[in-house]
This record gives structure tokens, C-alpha cells and sequence, in this order.
């Protein structure tokens, strides 16, 4: 997995976090890429474990697909991600859609 606060205020992080560059990545660690440039639109399958407050502060984030495998997406996952207007979940039983409304 990518550790505890790894890319935490890169303000020029540019990285792909798709199945074609991390198909093993499992987990993202808590304070993982807070405060970062981050844009990305979704996470690979492989990944299970989002930690805590892991994409807080990324002003650039728009959209994010979370895929089945992750069980939960903890408190302050997405907090003060000011651009973020949609989070989709797809759980192994329903995909829960969540629009941000400003």
C-alpha cells in the first residue's frame, strides 16, 4: 500500500492511481495525498482500505469513483475537498451516489 501521509501537500502531485499503474495497490494510508493537487476521477479495484482523512484538503478533486472492494470510507475521507461535487461507491450490494451541494 502507499503509507501514512506519503504525498501529503504535494501541491504538483501528478499521479495515476488506475489498475494500469497500481494493480496491486490494496490500501492508502491515512493522511495519504491531504492538501495534495490530487485530480484523480477513480481508484483501482484492488484497493480495500482507504485511511483516514486520506484525500482531506484536495482542492483539485472533482470526482471519485471508490470501487466494491473498499468496506468503508472513514470519517474525513473526503473533508475540505472544496471542488468535490460527486463521490460514487459501488458496495457489493448498491452503488450509493453522493452529490455535494454547495
Amino acid at each position: 500500500g502507499i503509507g501514512a501521509s506519503s504525498f501529503s501537500g504535494c501541491e504538483k502531485l501528478e499521479i495515476d492511481l488506475t489498475a494500469n499503474e497500481y494493480p496491486n495497490l490494496q490500501s492508502v494510508g491515512d493522511f495519504c495525498f491531504s492538501a495534495s493537487a490530487l485530480s484523480i476521477k477513480s481508484l483501482p479495484e484492488s484497493l480495500e482500505a482507504i485511511g483516514g482523512y486520506a484525500f482531506s484538503e484536495c482542492t483539485s478533486l472533482k470526482e471519485i469513483a471508490v470501487p466494491h472492494s473498499v468496506e468503508n470510507v472513514l470519517s474525513g475521507t473526503f473533508e475540505g475537498c472544496t471542488a468535490l461535487e460527486k463521490v460514487e461507491w459501488n458496495g457489493n450490494d448498491r452503488t450509493v451516489t453522493i452529490t455535494v451541494v454547495k
